[in-house]
């Protein structure tokens, strides 16, 4: 075998050995925490019916899973806005196999971290990084105590309309990538190690000329950025477009192949209307899926192994089989008990490099993400 094919058959097993099959947690408005299990067998994709696990949970809860240095986890947050009377985001961890009960006995607190949008551990399970939107900081948590360690808050600029604030959040195998929204017109992606500092060797910015809403991996280990005309992707020191949309797009996932999915948001008296989309990377054929769903929350998320969609999208959680597009689940808030706020998957490990941040790509492109990604200019 020659030294390409040799090259050729070894990501193809880093990037099969990165798959795990999950299943599908959700929580609502009402402070539900509950679960959807997936399955496959004969490329026929099985969902469970929903089933609520834990309560009390707030009312506006994140879900994300992590790795603690020896097991996936699932952490859930109930949510804070309020910087003056709070010490910050209450939390509690899960056994993915067994939500009924949290380690812990009372909700612990995420001290500095107000209404975070983004959880994300470390490859070594040792840390979780947040994104704390209402003080534009990312704040780094232990996996064993919950105590907090290193931190970055954004300091205005001369010339920002509005409060910075942290958005979203990417690792891989040593850093961490944070979207903030600097102002109502840009946003900055920011590269860091474990440490959180900017005046060190490998940090980097590059800047967004527009609000963007999250970023993720696309095939081949790229990072993409969502805001208000479409979808840039990060090429060499600067973003150029890749999709172009009338409506804003929120969020988007990486498919099964090397398109991907997204979905668009916009407000008009009081109503957020939502479409759902399927971009084909070779025919640039862009599919409708979801049009003209009313509600403000909207997340996509994919479960690798088992090649599943889950989408918020309005009032409801869509799944959805991504090796031919079926709608295999469609869940209302009468059947998850409540509206839907956050979805994530049970499954996340540092052993293989994958991450609980949303929609991710690893194996090969986290190699070439490593060898290329961020040599740009420094702030």
């Amino acid at each position: 075998m020659n030294v390409k094919k040799l090259f050729v058959s070894l990501m193809l097993v880093v990037m099969l050995c990165s798959a795990s099959q999950a299943d599908i947690v959700y929580t609502t408005s009402t402070g539900n925490l509950g679960l959807i299990s997936i399955s496959r067998s004969d490329e026929t994709l099985n969902v469970s019916t929903p089933s609520v696990k834990y309560s009390g949970i707030g009312t506006n809860p994140l879900a994300a899973s992590y790795w603690n240095g020896s097991e996936a986890r699932l952490i859930v947050i109930d949510r804070t806005t309020d910087l003056t009377t709070s010490s910050g985001d209450k939390a509690f961890s899960f056994n993915p196999s067994d939500l009924t009960s949290p380690f812990e006995s009372q909700a612990v607190t995420l001290t500095g971290a107000y209404n975070i949008q983004s959880a994300i551990s470390s490859y070594n399970g040792k840390s979780i990084f947040t994104a704390s939107r209402e003080n534009g900081s990312i704040i780094e948590f232990s996996t064993e105590d919950f105590e907090r360690g290193h931190s970055y808050t954004y300091a205005p600029e001369s010339g920002d309309t509005s409060t910075p604030k942290a958005i979203s959040l990417l690792s891989d195998y040593h850093n961490i990538y944070a979207l903030i929204n600097v102002n109502s017109n840009n946003s900055a992606a920011m590269k860091f190690d474990g440490q959180l500092k900017t005046d060190i060797e490998g940090y980097a910015r590059i800047n967004l000329e527009h609000e963007a809403s999250s970023i993720g991996w696309l095939s081949n280990g790229r990072i993409a950025a969502a805001h208000t005309e479409g979808i840039d992707i990060l090429e060499g020191s600067q973003f150029k477009r890749l999709l172009s949309s009338d409506e804003p797009v929120k969020t988007f996932c990486l498919d099964s192949g090397h398109g991907f999915y997204f979905a668009t948001q916009k407000l008009s008296e009081d109503v957020y209307t939502c479409d759902l989309y399927h971009y084909d990377n070779e025919s640039k054929d862009v599919t409708p899926l979801l049009e003209n769903k009313t509600g403000s929350s909207l997340q996509t998320i994919r479960d690798e192994g088992n090649n599943a969609l889950a989408v918020i999208i309005g009032r409801k959680i869509y799944l959805y089989d991504m090796l031919n597009d079926n709608l295999v689940g469609e869940y209302d808030s009468s059947a998850l008990n409540g509206e839907p706020v956050s979805v994530s998957v049970t499954y996340a490990s540092g052993d293989d490099g994958k991450r609980s941040s949303g929609c991710e790509v690893f194996g090969s492109g986290i190699i070439l993400l490593t060898v290329c990604l961020f040599l740009v200019r420094r702030k």
